[in-house]
């Protein structure tokens, strides 16, 4: 049997040489992309709902003459009125995407905005950071305060095992709102400006970034901070396994080495959204169009908008007020034929924070899992080779039959998914190789 083996193992060098020419030449991983969507258009994963809710700053779609808010982006006295006609409903808990951070000279009404804050409900405030190969000694770069100070307003994270450096590191804070403003309201970081944000491996996820780190002092991104507001859970009873889970009460997150979480294109949620300027009226000026005391303009902008219904909702959701204007969609949806076919960073956001909170999380198996299983399919094609050709074909085509019902069947029970085209390509060339070379006399049954 020693030509069948030979050209078996020609036929599987070359076939694994011509996959790894192709896929290298595509965007991302093509034959994982493959296998995903036969997963998911074979498997009957029904998602639960997760209580977010985004409230769309959206005004830089609107002509200057038709915007309801003072400027764009909002201005302090735009977002003191919405915070004002947001609290006046109650709501469970908010997190604020955009870095409510001006220069002093230019922001008038902080104050305004700063008394806003004193009676607001638990809350959790974005700010921007950035990493510089060139900061020996990290400063403010603009923030009120200094670095460390900075840092300390942040949900720090102290339960770390693993090694801290693929973390997303940042040198200095670009932006961030003012103590004296926001109060003991913590901070979370949204963005890394020249550093490691949330990216588009191009395999139908996007891998979305819950820590970050200034030497080895780590916080929790924009993401984790509003889930554990969401959740009532205290950072300090978190753990973090970099490379295997966030553990908390009730709470498991899988991340990769760098603490980042893989969202499923294929599984975003249908989450409920209200545009901002809904509370640009206050709530007197809503129960006075209820009462027909408002003029025609006002009833007829308040009774055309379908998002008061959703008002309500504020009292049980985590509301996550984000820039979801067209400019700000930069990430893909996975629905390529869709008119909306990319999210925004807000977007994206809302949809990591429910699919954490649900647990319906993608979790890729370890790289080395692919060259594990190919392996075991190698062994056993060397051993099956040696028999007849009926036999050969028949293993090949009940332990592909056989991979291909445990990956759907780990997909469909854990969302779990584990690499199987190198496997294949390994069965096909036994296959092939025993149509090709006639059985030996001596051949096992």
């Amino acid at each position: 049997m020693v030509p069948r083996i030979f050209t078996f193992l020609v036929i599987c060098a070359l076939a694994l040489a011509l996959a790894h020419r192709e896929e290298s030449r595509s965007k991302g991983k093509l034959f994982d992309d493959l296998h995903l969507g036969w997963l998911h258009a074979n498997s009957h994963v029904e998602h639960s709902t997760s209580k977010v809710l985004l409230i769309a700053l959206e005004d830089g779609d609107v002509p200057p003459a038709e915007r309801i808010f003072q400027s764009w982006p909002l201005s302090e006295l735009d977002y003191a009125l919405l915070l004002d006609n947001l609290f006046q409903n109650h709501p469970r808990a908010v997190a604020i995407e955009p870095a409510l951070a001006w220069p002093s000279d230019g922001a008038p009404f902080l104050d305004s905005l700063a008394t806003r804050f004193q009676n607001a409900p638990p809350m959790v405030l974005g700010s921007l950071a950035e990493f510089s190969e060139f900061s020996a000694e990290p400063t403010s770069g603009g923030a009120d305060d200094a670095l460390p100070a900075t840092l300390e307003r942040h949900i720090r994270i102290a339960a770390i095992s693993g090694v801290r450096d693929p973390i997303p590191a940042m040198t200095q804070f670009l932006s961030a709102p003012a103590q004296k403003i926001s109060g003991g309201i913590p901070l979370a970081v949204t963005h890394i400006d020249l550093g490691d944000n949330v990216e588009t491996p191009g395999d139908g996820t996007l891998r979305v970034p819950l820590l970050a780190r200034v030497n080895d002092d780590v916080v929790a991104t924009f993401p984790l901070a509003a889930l554990l507001l969401h959740r009532g859970i205290e950072p300090d009873t978190i753990t973090v396994e970099l490379g295997s889970l966030i553990k908390g009460p009730e709470l498991l997150i899988p991340i990769d080495e760098a603490g980042r979480f893989t969202l499923d294109l294929d599984a975003l949620q249908p989450l409920p959204k209200i545009n901002a300027r809904l509370f640009a009226l206050s709530m007197s000026t809503i129960d006075s169009v209820n009462s027909g005391a408002a003029n025609d303009v006002i009833t007829g902008l308040i009774e055309s908008d379908g998002d008061y219904a959703k008002v309500k909702l504020l009292e049980s959701h985590l509301a996550v007020v984000g820039q979801n204007d067209r400019g700000a969609h930069r990430f893909p949806s996975g629905e390529s034929g869709s008119d909306d076919a990319s999210l925004s960073r807000a977007e994206v956001f809302c949809q990591t924070i429910a699919a954490m909170d649900i647990g319906q999380q993608l979790i890729k198996a370890p790289p080395w899992s692919d060259y594990a299983i190919a392996g075991a399919a190698l062994l056993l094609m060397l051993g099956v080779l040696r028999c007849r050709r009926a036999t050969v074909l028949k293993t090949s085509l009940l332990t592909a039959l056989m991979l291909a019902m445990g990956s759907l069947l780990s997909f469909q029970q854990w969302h779990f998914w584990f690499p199987v085209f190198t496997t294949l390509i390994v069965l096909a060339a036994g296959a092939l190789a025993a149509v090709l070379i006639p059985d030996h006399k001596g051949g096992v049954e």
